[in-house]
């Protein structure tokens, strides 16, 4: 399964595959270029496990190797739940 949100701006992001095992694909569709974007992934008690601030479209995490459970992505000033296998 994937998360598609889309928004304002022509733009639409694509979370997948949710749940997910040890790789996340994180994918922004515009029609303007990134500028530096934040994306910051949390667990559930609000202790960051990823931060990356990106000038790219398209994220891929590998190598996952998090406890199961339920995690927050936050890109865009929105907010989306993942779930770790």
């Amino acid at each position: 399964a994937q998360v598609q949100i889309k928004g304002t701006l022509n733009e639409e992001i694509k979370i997948f595959p949710n749940p997910f095992y040890d790789k996340l694909l994180i994918k922004q569709i515009t029609n303007e270029k990134v500028k530096n974007e934040s994306v910051t992934i949390t667990d559930i008690s609000g202790k960051i496990i990823f931060f990356i601030k990106t000038n790219q479209n398209v994220i891929e995490l590998s190598n996952l190797n998090w406890p199961s459970g339920v995690y927050f992505l936050q890109l865009q000033n929105q907010s989306y739940k993942l779930i770790k296998e």
